[in-house]
């Protein structure tokens, strides 16, 4: 999400698109259309999901069908693709989803150097007076309930050491967050529209102008922007999995050794976390009121249909092997002592 060299700006523009893309771009383009069709106004067939044939879809939940089976439902999606569109079928959408990659590539280029600047100014200003002025008492209530919490906790108190492990990584990084989400809020509307152009299931062939005049009309300029909120979270989650490794390399080096179940744990809820929220963002930016798009849902009514119980279940297995794994490797190097010394 951010670089690595935090506080840096790139001094050219750094064109990210490589020839790879087109082998990607099919495999996107099947897990968006199998990732919504559970909630799709066909215009092809009205009595079933997206391309006539998924009635059994529908009574699974949002998320909750296992890697085997969701292979088989993507080459059935992507058979029924062929036999309609050909190969065009599978890029569908492509050349506007080169000219967003290579706007976000300009952008991450202007961003930080002629506007950045001037909103962490701002932002700086603000923060300043707001610390001088301590309105309402905050600063000191915080600074002194932050002091007894270093005091009170123990050295090993893992929710501690992440917590100010993260916030000097914010502050570090504080340019390049404020570039992403203005990078961010100037493209989502053509991810959005690049979004519904993949997944359009209807008869009559529509383009990235035509479509854009559409949303317009039928659900207005609010509509580019819905599911924003979770593609930003969907941002921050992979930032914060992407640095947790620097978390444990800071945690080994100062001589506070990270619980090994949360070091293994932490990276597979970060991973369900960012699906959770991307398939939320997806299905809530294809929302329309026309038809061959997804029917509206709220954000309760998606994370209703999440199937938790199962997430949970899977959490608990998973915790219930690393501990017996770390007990085991436990008994054996002790053993493996043992036997030496005597």
């Amino acid at each position: 999400m951010f670089d690595e060299s935090p506080g840096s700006s790139p001094e050219k523009i750094i064109i990210t698109l490589t020839p790879s893309i087109v082998l990607r771009y099919p495999v996107l383009l099947v897990s968006h259309r199998l990732a919504v069709v559970k909630f799709q106004r066909s215009l092809c067939d009205v009595y079933s999901t997206s391309d006539g044939f998924w009635k059994e879809f529908v009574s699974l939940q949002v998320g909750g069908i296992s890697y085997a089976y969701g292979l088989i439902l993507a080459k059935d999606l992507a058979i029924s693709i062929y036999r309609k569109e050909g190969i065009s079928g599978f890029f569908r959408a492509f050349p506007e989803y080169l000219g967003y990659l290579l706007t976000k590539d300009i952008l991450n280029y202007v961003i930080p150097h002629y506007i950045t600047p001037k909103v962490r100014y701002c932002s700086d200003v603000l923060a300043n007076r707001l610390t001088d002025h301590d309105l309402f008492g905050v600063r000191s209530h915080l600074i002194q309930n932050y002091r007894y919490s270093i005091v009170t906790a123990s050295r090993d108190d893992i929710q501690r050491q992440i917590i100010d492990f993260y916030i000097g990584e914010i502050k570090n990084s504080k340019s390049e967050i404020i570039t992403v989400v203005i990078v961010e809020m100037l493209t989502y509307p053509l991810l959005t529209v690049i979004s519904r152009l993949i997944i359009y299931d209807g008869c009559i062939p529509v383009n990235a102008v035509k479509l854009f005049k559409r949303i317009l009309v039928v659900d207005g300029f609010s509509s580019f922007y819905q599911g924003f909120i979770p593609h930003l979270l969907g941002k921050a989650v992979m930032y914060t999995s992407k640095t947790f490794n620097k978390f444990i390399h800071q945690s080994l080096m100062s001589d506070q050794d990270c619980n090994s179940i949360f070091e293994q744990i932490f990276p597979v809820v970060l991973t369900i976390a960012n699906a959770i929220v991307q398939q939320l963002s997806l299905v809530k930016r294809c929302g329309s009121q026309a038809d061959g798009f997804c029917i509206k849902e709220t954000n309760y009514n998606l994370l209703s249909q999440m199937p938790w119980l199962n997430i949970a279940l899977q959490l608990a297995v998973t915790i219930g092997l690393l501990q017996l794994k770390d007990q085991l490797l436990h008994e054996h190097i002790m053993n493996t002592i043992d036997r030496e010394l005597h």
